[in-house]
């Protein structure tokens, strides 16, 4: 595995799949800017958050073969709307916002958020808060 820089990274990828959180930075990382950069053979994967893939840049970007494709299990705003463009598109697939499940990970989940609800009643500091604490007030 070798560190490249974002250029770098776009121009010589066959395949992105996306796994950071929603920030102010991550916002519409992926635009008209980033599928310019990207290979016309690439694939692009997003399961971390909607938001980071521009969806109106998308669909001109797999209109017009900039990519090759695109699979999205989140979207902006959740359901994606029934006639959205995106689902007319053979080079798009889009599911449920459920890329996460398994038994697995329904029990690890549920298994997490028993410990955390413990931590928090015993006045024991949360590992995983959804909203951190920021000057010791939520």
């Amino acid at each position: 595995m070798e560190i490249v820089d974002w250029d770098t990274l776009l121009a010589e990828s066959d395949m992105i799949s996306i796994h950071c959180p929603l920030t102010q930075d991550t916002e519409n990382m992926f635009d008209d800017s980033a599928f310019k950069k990207m290979k016309s053979s690439a694939i692009l994967v997003n399961t971390a958050r909607g938001g980071i893939v521009n969806e109106e840049n998308l669909l001109k970007a797999l209109q017009k073969q900039m990519i090759a494709g695109a699979a999205l299990d989140v979207v902006k705003k959740e359901p994606l709307e029934v006639g959205a463009a995106l689902f007319a598109l053979d080079n798009f697939l889009c599911s449920p916002h459920m890329a996460w499940y398994s038994q697995e990970s329904a029990l690890e989940l549920k298994r997490k958020a028993a410990q955390e609800a413990v931590r928090f009643a015993k006045g024991e500091p949360v590992r995983n808060p959804v909203n951190p604490l920021k000057n010791g007030k939520f």
